[in-house]
């Protein structure tokens, strides 16, 4: 079994999103340079579900398109978090590549339903083991009331 790859979660760019070296990383090491074929890209940080990066490329000769890399779970690395493509959309000659915070996705695959004694666990602990529950990722997990129990509503 391969070891675990570390995560970083998604914060405000300490700078304006630069792009000069992107790349996209797909299985077997397959690796796309977009670069130069590129004409946007928008970051949106949110609270309430994934962060996102959408990428707009122009991919005139459907190279991209029909490759293998957009077939996979192809990864982008920016500001040391990693994204994952979820959604490719073409109109004309424009791809648009939607990439989810890749600690979110993995966390998507992990949907069975979970209990917990609530006299001995909180909520906090709570999300912290469905946190650790993917092997194939360390998901970093900070919460300063972990062991702190909540009241409960009557």
């Amino acid at each position: 079994m391969s070891p675990a790859i570390k995560l970083a979660t998604a914060a405000t760019p300490a700078r304006p999103l630069e792009l000069q070296d992107l790349r996209l990383q797909g299985d077997k090491n397959v690796v796309a340079a977009l670069n130069r074929a590129m004409t946007g890209a928008t970051q949106d940080e949110t609270l309430e579900g994934a962060s996102v990066v959408v990428i707009t490329v122009r991919d005139p000769a459907r190279g991209l398109l029909r490759s293998n890399i957009v077939k996979t779970r192809a990864t982008l690395i920016l500001d040391k978090v990693q994204y994952r493509l979820v959604r490719v959309a073409r109109e004309g000659n424009q791809l648009t590549l939607t990439f989810e915070e890749t600690a979110v996705n993995v966390l998507r695959d992990y949907d069975e339903p979970r209990k917990a004694n609530r006299d001995t666990t909180t909520r906090a602990q709570f999300v912290q083991t469905l946190v650790r529950e993917p092997k194939e990722f360390v998901i970093p997990f900070k919460c300063p009331e972990l062991n702190e129990r909540q009241a409960i509503a009557i």
